[in-house]
């Protein structure tokens, strides 16, 4: 399957595969502040679990690193299964409040049911060092 990363001279950028439509990560690139938000990262259903979301995140680091981005950050919905994705990942919860919130989500016993959260998403990042 193959992979495509398209980034706009604006910082608009999507990681899709040829074949899978509905399947694809949306992300913005700061150049100047050297970071990555992912603005989306969908999968069909069918396809979940089968490794492409984390393909399509490996991709985009990938990419961080070769234009020497310092973090990635990405919104998640509160579920454990979610939650799970990104930290397998190495992403982290970005503040103390996502944080807790990871906490309680992964107490859940049902990996797909949504905790009910005050901001509905739980932000996680990923920070990037380099040699000088």
């Amino acid at each position: 399957m193959t992979i495509n990363l398209v980034v706009s001279k604006e910082g608009i950028g999507e990681i899709s595969f040829e074949k899978e439509k509905g399947t694809f990560l949306a992300f913005t690139y700061n150049k100047e502040k050297r970071i990555i938000e992912i603005d989306v990262i969908e999968v069909k259903k069918e396809l979940r679990r089968t490794g492409i979301g984390s393909r399509m995140l490996k991709e985009l680091e990938r990419f961080a690193k070769d234009k020497k981005v310092l973090t990635i950050i990405g919104g998640s919905t509160p579920t454990r299964e979610a939650i799970s994705f990104w930290l397998k990942m190495g992403y982290q919860p970005d503040t103390v409040e996502d944080y807790e919130y990871t906490k309680k989500v992964l107490k859940e016993k049902d990996p797909k049911k949504a905790v009910d959260i005050p901001s509905k998403l739980i932000e996680f990042k990923k920070e990037f060092r380099y040699k000088r």
